[in-house]
């Protein structure tokens, strides 16, 4: 009896020690799901564009506005610059962009540069999907230009953004979307199915529309307007 008492109280001890199974079945507890890679179906963030204009310049706003969009009102974000002449916006990807400078409601001037080295300078800013971005964002550094035409960057935007993640930036690339066709070859350099030329005389409409309208009406502040570059 002593010897049965013994036997069945080890054996207790032993099965209250053994976790319990997580294989499935009746009454069997669930398990935690596994979790998903990281960046799987993750809605990758803004690009946020960084600038400064210069001092003298009366710019009390800068938009940038979408070029090529289908079925809707092409997007619109502006941002008022800091005393200092600096400005920070975010650019939602998957859009192209033409980046204007404001005094009273009127266009006085448009961010360009160029595509390629000797190349003719370019106002068509393309965040797609896939753009990988050297910083955390794209600095443009102090436009300069005259007023009622182009204020061009002082840093080539494209320097800093590489669109087919070949690892050579946009502006040292050959072939930008990676086509196998050499942009100096290729009239859609992007891939889009829009031609370039298209493109440049597309954003110069739609931001000549823009300063016929409303701007109560047709623009969207950025999300961090208040948020302005150190």
């Amino acid at each position: 009896m002593r010897n049965y008492l013994i036997t069945f109280v080890t054996f207790s001890i032993l099965a209250a020690c053994v976790p319990p199974s997580t294989t499935g079945g009746a009454g069997a507890p669930a398990t935690a799901a596994a979790e998903p890679a990281s960046g799987a179906h993750q809605k990758r963030p803004p690009v946020p564009l960084r600038g400064r204009v210069p001092k003298g310049k009366k710019v009390d706003r800068v938009v940038a506005v979408e070029v090529g969009a289908k079925g809707h009102k092409p997007k619109r974000i502006h941002i008022t610059p800091a005393a200092d002449g600096s400005f920070a916006m975010k650019l939602p990807r998957g859009r192209k962009y033409a980046v204007e400078f404001e005094r009273g409601g009127k266009r006085v001037g448009e961010l360009s540069f160029p595509k390629h080295k000797g190349s003719k300078p370019s106002r068509v800013l393309n965040i797609s999907s896939n753009v990988n971005v050297k910083q955390s964002y794209i600095d443009v550094g102090t436009v300069n230009g005259v007023d009622g035409g182009d204020y061009a960057a002082e840093i080539d935007p494209l320097t800093e953004m590489d669109s087919d993640g070949d690892g050579v930036d946009d502006y040292d690339d050959p072939d930008v979307d990676n086509d196998g066709v050499a942009d100096a070859d290729d009239q859609d350099s992007d891939g889009d199915g829009i031609s370039d030329a298209d493109e440049e005389a597309e954003a110069e409409s739609e931001q000549a529309e823009a300063d016929d309208e409303s701007t109560d009406t047709t623009d969207e502040p950025d999300d961090d307007s208040a948020e302005q570059p150190s």
